[in-house]
């Protein structure tokens, strides 16, 4: 899978001192770095002056809080044995391609959706111009498009790389990338000058797809059948490219993957339910909290501001996150769950008194009955008992033969072990698994469910804020 190795070029360049890299090679098992200058690498990295590699086994742990030290290294294509080619835009400084125009604007686009989302170009904004809006929705405004007469962030990029007369650490960087000038050659050279004179690192960098290479500029030719070549760099692979359907199709699951819709807690189906399906009170159970100390009435019992002063949040989260409860809503708590306080004290008890079933962290049971019952197949008798668990409206005997992938004649077996392993409830005398039963419905195929089991599960959820809000 490439994440992984992604993962690991990115933690090998930030454990190094800081270098004139020029390419990176990404194999299945190692790194290759191309530098512009001779440098000396500690171990485990092997080589000498500017070629240097590491295997991907010895890649050191990320260095946490680093600052990417290449915002600017973009993958270019693929060698002929699956490795994978990055370049550093930023010490290229200025990058023209040539050659094939559909592969051009493939290759651009690859280029800006990746600096879009690689994980060390979070510092990097990159400006496309000519391209269309394939990109516009990438990254949370991170690729910006412009029409091919939309050239004012040109003009405003080279005013400010102009202004830098000493080398600096930059925080910011830019990459601008065109696809279609126009009229834009003459700002595009004072653009490229200004870029070739910063002192130090240049923190942006001009890719041209639409112009002639310039005397001091890299170039890449884009042959006819998809090669992306270089003399003086030394690359031959295979180009990289992104079509507009794909662009288009990226920035969507993007657009998935950080959604940041709010979704309010549903509520309970209970008519006479006081906690929402998160366990927080009902609206008519609780009112705006007055200013000052509010006390046992909520979870958070101090002023709202003194919250909003210590943490971060602000007063209207604490209004939200924890109101104060009405008089009436201790009342309505205990009777809407009137043995929620003894279910928790027989599950803290050290004492085995019914069934214990545990989701939240390691999956596992404890159970009061035959444990020889189970004994051959404990895993799958303690699946299905979650399974069951968490059905508390119950299943058909077809339910579990499709869940588990058995016949619905092998059902009855499993469901028959079952209740021997979790024994009679010595409070009914009825087993904790009764036999399948139907519902309201007598047509209805008949149903398995548990009575009387324990689950951390289903404690939480009635224990958070429907118990504590009214108690303190």
């Amino acid at each position: 899978m490439i994440v992984p190795r992604i993962d690991a070029l990115d933690a090998a360049l930030r454990s190094l001192p800081p270098l004139r890299l020029v390419t990176a090679t990404l194999s299945a098992d190692e790194i290759s770095l191309a530098l512009r200058e001779p440098a000396q690498l500690p171990a485990p990295w092997s080589g000498a002056g500017t070629e240097w590699r590491i295997d991907l086994a010895a890649v050191p742990e990320r260095p946490e809080d680093s600052f990417p030290p290449y915002p600017l290294l973009v993958s270019v294509g693929q060698g002929d044995h699956g490795t994978f080619l990055f370049l550093n835009l930023e010490e290229l400084r200025t990058l023209t391609v040539t050659g094939d125009s559909h592969g051009k604007a493939s290759f651009a686009r690859h280029v800006a959706a990746e600096l879009a989302v690689n994980p060390w170009s979070v510092v990097t904004t990159v400006e496309v111009l000519g391209l269309g809006s394939d990109l516009s929705s990438f990254n949370l405004g991170r690729v910006r498009t412009h029409p091919p007469g939309d050239t004012g962030f040109i003009a405003e990029l080279t005013r400010n790389l102009s202004s830098i007369n000493v080398p600096i650490d930059p925080d910011d960087f830019h990459a601008v990338i065109i696809a279609s000038a126009d009229s834009a050659a003459a700002g595009l050279d004072a653009l490229a000058d200004a870029i070739e004179a910063v002192p130090g690192r240049s923190a942006a960098a001009l890719v041209d797809l639409d112009g002639e290479p310039r005397p001091s500029s890299a170039h890449l030719l884009l042959t006819g059948d998809g090669r992306l070549q270089s003399r003086s760099l030394g690359v031959d692979v295979l180009a990289a490219g992104l079509s507009a359907d794909e662009a288009r199709a990226c920035a969507l699951l993007l657009d998935l993957t950080l959604a940041d819709t709010v979704i309010p807690v549903p509520h309970r189906e209970e008519d006479n339910s006081v906690s929402d399906l998160g366990g927080a009170l009902v609206g008519q159970l609780t009112e705006p909290r007055s200013g000052g100390t509010v006390g046992e009435a909520s979870l958070l019992p101090l002023d709202a501001l003194v919250y909003a002063d210590s943490a971060a949040t602000t007063v209207d989260d604490v209004e939200i996150l924890a109101p104060k409860a009405t008089p009436e809503a201790r009342a309505s708590v205990e009777a809407a769950d009137p043995t929620l306080d003894e279910d928790l004290a027989r599950w803290e008890s050290p004492a085995l008194s019914s069934p214990k079933l545990m989701l939240l962290g390691p999956v596992a049971a404890r159970t009061t009955g035959d444990t020889k019952a189970t004994a051959h197949r404990r895993p799958f008798y303690v699946e299905l008992l979650a399974f069951l668990a968490l059905h508390p409206q119950g299943v058909t005997a077809h339910d579990v033969a499709d869940a588990f992938g058995i016949r619905p004649e092998r059902v009855r077996v499993d469901m028959s072990q079952l209740r021997r392993w979790l024994g009679t409830n010595p409070r009914t005398g009825e087993p904790y698994l009764p036999k399948a039963a139907p519902g309201g419905d007598p047509d209805a195929p008949a149903r398995y469910k548990v009575d009387g089991v324990l689950c951390d599960l289903d404690l939480f959820r009635r224990l958070p804020h429907a118990r504590t809000e009214p108690r303190g």
